[in-house]
């Protein structure tokens, strides 16, 4: 008797959670009236949980972590635009493909440090010491806006970047694949 009524008691918590999540999901449908509405409540929401906004043509610097021999080559690439507290990093620690690169409270960890290394031309692989996946341009993406994400080193254009140091001392960082810079 008593596993039944616990049963009952998850089925019921899990019909409450539905509901609260399906209403949750109406009311937002409702606030967005075209696209546009969609992108930008799907904006707030984001920067209510503590996403940065990123900038196009946002530029970056990168800060070299440890000493040479201890860590050559691995960077802390933080945003240059007055989130110098903010960086790249890993979503979850995750190493799958296709795992999101975001822009995150700058720290220490393995999952926010990256190691930089040239690819043989003008360009550069960038890769998260974590996971050892190459920063990627999601499907090689030319459009702005397009996810950047992990995924293991194939050489593509789309893993290529070309760093730019302005006069100020940030660097931009360029796709190969489209030209355009991560922001």
């Amino acid at each position: 008797m008593l596993k039944l009524l616990n049963i009952l008691r998850t089925e019921t918590e899990e019909t409450v959670m539905k509901k609260t999540i399906a209403k949750e999901l109406l009311t937002f449908i409702r606030k967005s009236h075209s696209a546009f509405h969609v992108i930008d409540n799907f904006r707030a929401m984001l920067l209510e949980q503590g996403y940065a906004e990123l900038r196009e043509n946002e530029r970056w610097t990168a800060e070299a972590v440890g000493t040479v021999t201890e860590a050559a080559g691995n960077y802390r690439i933080l945003s240059a635009l007055g989130n110098a507290d903010k960086g790249l990093s890993v979503a979850g620690s995750s190493k799958r493909n296709n795992t999101n690169v975001l822009i995150w409270p700058a720290d220490v960890s393995a999952t926010a440090l990256w190691s930089v290394n040239p690819a043989g031309d003008a360009s550069c692989t960038i890769k998260n010491v974590f996971t050892g996946k190459a920063l990627d341009v999601r499907s090689a993406g030319t459009k702005p806006c397009t996810n950047v994400a992990q995924y293991t080193g194939n050489g593509s254009s789309a893993q290529k970047w070309v760093i730019i140091e302005t006069a100020d001392g940030a660097s931009t960082i360029y796709s190969v694949c489209s030209g355009l810079a991560l922001d």
